[in-house]
């Protein structure tokens, strides 16, 4: 793929992104600054991010995407690259494992 066919390709996810999330929005009936206030991020960075203009922080995205219900999602966009992986983080998420104690033998050499 050449490199200006990528950077189409780029804008035009960014676009269809941004169109979702305005759509979302919309669907609730919220206004740029209303939207902008509950995802905890300035109504500048929400009004430019929405009109295409600048980048966001990853951060700030993850909270536009947590207000609107989005962000259990998130995880399939990138989905664990083998099996052993997933069980690696599975482990990590169980408790940890205790050992039983020793019993000393009541006989003495």
């Amino acid at each position: 793929m050449s490199q200006s066919s990528a950077n189409f390709s780029e804008k035009a996810a960014a676009r269809s992104l941004l169109n979702r999330i305005k759509a979302q929005r919309l669907a609730r009936n919220w206004t740029q600054r209303e939207m902008a206030k509950r995802s905890g991020i300035s109504f500048a960075t929400y009004k430019n991010f929405e009109q295409g203009m600048g980048n966001i922080t990853l951060l700030n995205l993850l909270k536009i995407l947590g207000i609107l219900n989005s962000l259990d999602r998130l995880a399939e966009l990138v989905p664990p690259t083998v099996p052993a992986e997933k069980e690696t983080l599975e482990t990590l998420e169980r408790s940890p494992r205790q050992r039983a104690s020793l019993k000393r033998s009541s006989m003495s050499l």
